[in-house]
């Protein structure tokens, strides 16, 4: 009966702390998210506009909540039909994932890209995996 009570209030205790800390962080991720995409949005305006490059094409390169910024850049540059801009693109541990719309993104992907697209990762990345379950 001890033990139980025991483990019960170490089982809260650490309840307790879960809710005060993940909470936060959640929110601070979910925020840098929703920043990382307006600057893709940002990145696709000024290329669309041809700063600095008006008659060069571009490599995009992104590390981590990088490749939020080059998913929305990409999205963005199809809605705006700038398709001739974007050479190559790389992404590296990429807090990103394309599962739910995966066709209408392999068309945005290959109508913006006129090279290489890499997705570099490793499976057993573990704050990717919690990517993918939120």
């Amino acid at each position: 009966m001890r033990t139980a009570k025991i483990i019960t209030g170490i089982l809260t205790a650490k309840n307790i702390a879960y809710d005060s800390f993940s909470k936060p962080i959640d929110t601070l991720f979910n925020q840098a998210i929703k920043n990382a995409r307006l600057t893709g949005k940002l990145v696709a305006v000024a290329l669309a506009l041809g700063y600095p490059f008006s008659t060069q094409t571009v490599s995009l390169l992104g590390f981590s909540l990088g490749t939020q910024v080059i998913k929305s850049c990409l999205k963005t540059l199809r809605l705006l039909g700038a398709d001739d801009i974007v050479h190559n693109v790389t992404m590296l541990g990429g807090a990103t994932h394309y599962e739910k719309n995966q066709m209408a993104w392999e068309a945005i992907l290959s109508s913006t890209v006129g090279g290489k697209i890499r997705n570099v990762h490793s499976d057993d990345d573990l704050i990717l995996k919690l990517f993918t379950l939120s």
